[in-house]
């Protein structure tokens, strides 16, 4: 009676902690539809290029992510490009000026290698509570979600090269040594080949935490 009591516990224990691996942001990106979501947004616009961006702020980071990256030092820049130009176009190089540091974007494996979910921890307490079956439920469960989460950073990143006729959005994350403390004004700059090359330099700006609107 005592061990299917223990037994009980440690599955409840397990599907518990399994949910711990749960990843809510899938698809999950920044809310565009009303003017005061728009107002917030820079906007560079020639040539039949319009490109849109603004550095998301911690809370809206957690919303789109599910994990807090300024923590890590990594800052989401949300980017909306508006193609409507009579040539090809190709995104070629991006870099932010923040808080006195230059930055480059990292890849889509440098999130993923913050973002994604350990098990090693809560495995080894199923393996003790479940009895031998809460590790191997939690360790596939985690390997699952973290699919998901690398997936949707894929899908969700701002892709290099050519930029398609109509709108293209996604985020471009760039990772400060430390992390940028209060309000710290920037500049994002993406170079386009229209052939030429065009330089669209774009104003935003790191908001301290809870000063968000």
């Amino acid at each position: 009676m005592r061990k299917s009591t223990i037994a009980v516990i440690g599955l409840v224990l397990v599907i518990w902690l399994t949910g711990c691996a749960h990843y809510g942001a899938k698809d999950v990106m920044p809310k565009m539809n009303e003017p005061s979501d728009r107002a917030k947004l820079s906007v560079k616009a020639s040539g039949g290029l319009s490109v849109s961006a603004f550095l998301l702020p911690d809370e809206e980071a957690a919303r789109c992510f599910g994990e807090e990256l300024a923590k890590e030092g990594i800052y989401a820049v949300f980017v909306e490009i508006q193609n409507n130009a009579a040539v090809d176009v190709r995104l070629s190089v991006a870099s932010l000026k923040l808080n006195g540091g230059q930055f480059t974007p990292i890849t889509k494996d440098e999130v993923y290698a913050v973002m994604k979910r350990g098990w090693f921890l809560r495995s080894t307490a199923g393996w003790f509570l479940g009895l031998y079956v809460g590790a191997p439920i939690m360790a596939y469960q985690t390997s699952q979600k973290n699919k998901e989460i690398l997936q949707d950073i894929e899908n969700k990143i701002l892709k290099f090269g050519e930029i398609k006729k109509g709108k293209t959005e996604g985020f471009l994350f760039f990772k400060s040594s430390a992390k940028i403390l209060g309000s710290s004004s920037g500049k994002l700059s993406l170079i386009f080949e229209m052939p030429e090359l065009a330089e669209y330099v774009l104003d935003v700006a790191r908001q301290a935490e809870g000063k968000e609107g």
